[in-house]
């Protein structure tokens, strides 16, 4: 009996290992960055492994075993990794560990930013600490606390080559932007917000900063000086946005999607936003024959409800873009992921206590 018991067991791993072996990961996590070369993404799946994109959309791991939970970044041909209070560092080309950092003096290492040369910086969200990795010899990377108190918990982290200073967001209400010069580690306040809770930053080159925020669910983009206010730009189905990525080379947002899969918008068209001055509310569909590149965008004098439709020649309503309190100044919602048919449409705007009502036509390709 325990022979023929045996016979059965084994057969039956047979059949299930491959089961087990071939599943596709869910390509989902705390953070995700960019392969320029490789042309893929990763994404950190809460420490349990490192989950791998490729250009045609197929997901896989990412060498095995590998520890990822926060913050990561490519820096020549090595993918860094926050994970508790070390720093890992995975060849790119060999998918194996090549660094362990452990950081003294962290607790919780959360955002990871560098400086494209040799040199990582991490936030300690517990103990509001800045860290400067020095990774020039993986085998003996050096490790030096640069912030001993941020008077913030910081979160995400970006390194900015242009004024030679680490931007911070930061966790918390109304959390601040904060700087840290790099000359001398001062830190500084970029900017006050009404913002809760403000994950990730990441810049695409031109001058524009996004933050990813969990209250209220959005992005926020700022210009070079943060003075002025943020565009605010709405997405479909973005849910508790983590530690975005900026891929700059596509021109392309990658945003962890709290427990669901990161979200992709491309954002060549957001750049070109114009804001027209002579429409009420500045409403304008951009690029117009639209597609799922284009974006509704609006100006608001004054925070005020706002509810943002899209209807038929006929007005009814086939889709809410909108329906809640904005604030003051320049807004972009995003028309990726919503399915309509082609043909005319109405996108209507309706803001203020005393509700101000504007239209713009718009034609589906």
């Amino acid at each position: 009996m325990k022979k023929q018991f045996y016979h059965r067991f084994w057969a039956f791993l047979y059949v299930c290992l491959p089961l087990v072996t071939l599943a596709q990961p869910v390509f989902r996590g705390e953070s995700v960055e960019y392969d320029y070369v490789g042309k893929r993404w990763f994404t950190s799946d809460n420490g349990t492994s490192i989950i791998q994109r490729d250009s045609n959309g197929v997901v896989s791991y990412f060498g095995s075993g590998l520890k990822a939970s926060y913050g990561m970044e490519i820096m020549g041909n090595t993918l860094f990794a926050c994970e508790g209070t070390t720093i890992y560092g995975y060849d790119l080309t060999t998918e194996l560990q090549v660094m362990q950092a452990p950081v003294p003096g962290s607790a919780f290492l959360n955002g990871l930013t560098n400086d494209g040369v040799s040199k990582l910086y991490t936030t300690c969200f517990s103990n509001e600490k800045i860290f400067e990795i020095d990774v020039s010899n993986l085998a003996s990377p050096v490790v030096t606390e640069i912030v001993s108190a941020t008077v913030s918990t910081p979160n995400g982290i970006l390194f900015d080559s242009h004024r030679h200073r680490l931007i911070l967001v930061n966790w918390g209400s109304n959390a601040p932007i904060k700087a840290v010069d790099l000359n001398g580690f001062a830190v500084s306040t970029l900017a006050t917000t009404t913002i809760g809770n403000i994950d990730g930053i990441d810049d695409d080159g031109l001058g524009h900063y996004y933050i990813s925020s969990w209250s209220p669910i959005r992005i926020s983009r700022y210009d070079t000086s943060f003075v002025g206010g943020a565009v605010t730009i709405t997405a479909p189905g973005i849910n508790n946005p983590a530690d975005i990525c900026y891929a700059q080379g596509i021109d392309t947002l990658g945003i962890p999607n709290g427990n669901g899969p990161v979200k992709f918008i491309g954002f060549g068209s957001v750049v070109a936003v114009e804001y027209p001055s002579k429409k009420p509310c500045a409403l304008t569909v951009y690029p117009n024959p639209a597609s799922e590149a284009s974006v509704v965008s609006f100006e608001l004098t004054d925070a005020s409800p706002v509810v943002l439709d899209i209807t038929d020649m006929q007005g009814r309503r086939v889709h809410t873009l909108l329906d809640e309190e904005m604030p003051a100044g320049k807004h972009i919602v995003l028309l990726a992921g919503i399915q309509l048919s082609k043909g005319i449409y109405l996108v209507h705007l309706r803001s203020g206590v005393v509700p101000i009502e504007t239209s713009v036509k718009m034609r589906l390709k």
